[in-house]
């Protein structure tokens, strides 16, 4: 919603979405023996710029990771008419078209399901498979790509089995982010692989898991006679909570100390913590952060939480990694919980060598200034 006659919001939506999609099995048509793997992303008419835009991102990142042997080939990306639209799930929802990514076809299999199989990997297999892994991940690194989803389920093995020379591949980069000039602000992924500061601006907490400071409550003047001086957008990518976006200069929240990118815990007294943001259609009946602003019509205060500026680095893929690490030598993912990943307890690795408990308590570090970067991991004993 922009600016009415009758009031001075500035609200929007801002998500991190995947533009998520069904993975089929194809061939060329003059050639049915070069057999690829394509990815159909339907373009849904009542969501059409969201998610154009996140494969728009999703593409771009892909196309810049090409060229490294660890990472999928991508053979191109192609737009379908809806005039086969009925030869793919619809949702019962209006298809405009279908974006088609097409990659090269993998065939062993996940590493995660190797590892389900297996319980976990022997160090040396451990170490040829980190080993590839970190090297992907260091030249997506270098071509300004942040992955953001790293987990053994997009390792892909290139054969049926599994040892210390077998080649995996990069896969899935649904949610990376070209970080060209720009830090990553979402806090999107998995959360059993999701970095302690994404979790921990998700949850609103900081780092160690204790809670961020509350400020507040700020009295404003009723939005229907001056603009409040800030703009709203999501917090989460599943639509709810709600983050300062934008202080107009000298305006009401830049006078009473507001900070550009806080999180709105209440108004008038509501909590609206865990609130969606904006209206869901298919559940009329929940309140909505945007809703509760647009009818105001006179004074209001507003509850805020101080919220660290979101920069997010490479780190984030550093400690991903970590957990891949973890998972390999346990058969394990390391946290259950966004709150013990806030707190970064995990059940030590007992059974492994010093070495490899050594590279992961460096990757699974709280704070991600102190953390393995990429060169150090790969420059480690354990991997040497």
């Amino acid at each position: 919603m922009s600016r009415s006659c009758t009031s001075y919001w500035a609200i929007r939506a801002r998500g991190g979405g995947v533009a998520a999609g069904t993975v089929y099995r194809c061939h060329r048509q003059n050639d049915p023996s070069q057999v690829f793997a394509v990815k159909a992303v339907p373009i849904y008419e009542d969501d059409a710029e969201g998610r154009a835009e996140a494969l728009e991102r999703e593409t771009r990142a892909l196309l810049q990771g090409q060229g490294h042997e660890g990472i999928a080939a991508c053979v191109g990306c192609f737009d379908v008419s809806t005039v086969v639209m009925h030869q793919f799930p619809t949702q019962g929802r209006t298809i405009l078209t279908y974006k088609m990514i097409v990659m090269e076809i993998v065939t062993g299999g996940e590493l995660a399901g190797l590892i389900s199989a297996q319980g976990c990997l022997d160090e040396a297999t451990a170490r040829g498979v980190f080993a590839r892994v970190v090297s992907a991940v260091k030249f997506l690194h270098a071509h300004q790509v942040l992955h953001r989803d790293l987990k053994c389920e997009n390792i892909l093995v290139c054969a049926g089995g599994l040892g210390p020379g077998t080649q995996v591949k990069l896969v899935d980069f649904g949610v990376a982010k070209d970080v060209a000039g720009s830090f990553a602000q979402t806090c999107v992924g998995t959360a059993e692989i999701m970095a302690p500061e994404l979790v921990c601006a998700d949850l609103l907490l900081a780092p160690g898991g204790s809670p961020l400071p509350a400020v507040g409550p700020f009295a404003f003047a009723s939005p229907l006679e001056q603009s409040p001086g800030f703009g709203l957008r999501t917090q989460r990518t599943n639509g709810t909570g709600a983050l300062i976006d934008g202080l107009e200069p000298g305006g009401q929240a830049e006078q009473r100390g507001v900070g550009d990118g806080w999180a709105l815990a209440g108004i008038n007294g509501v909590d609206v913590r865990q609130m969606l943001f904006a209206k869901n259609p298919q559940k009329p009946q929940e309140p909505a952060i945007t809703e509760l602003l647009m009818g105001l019509d006179g004074p209001f205060s507003l509850e805020l939480t101080e919220v660290p500026k979101r920069e997010f680095t490479e780190a984030i893929d550093c400690w991903s990694l970590g957990v891949v690490l973890y998972t390999m030598l346990s058969g394990k993912k390391p946290f259950s919980t966004q709150q013990a990943t806030a707190a970064g307890a995990y059940p030590q690795l007992e059974q492994a060598s010093e070495g490899a408990r050594d590279l992961v308590a460096g990757l699974l570090r709280l704070d991600p200034a102190s953390r393995l970067t990429l060169e150090q991991a790969e420059t480690h004993p354990w991997l040497c």
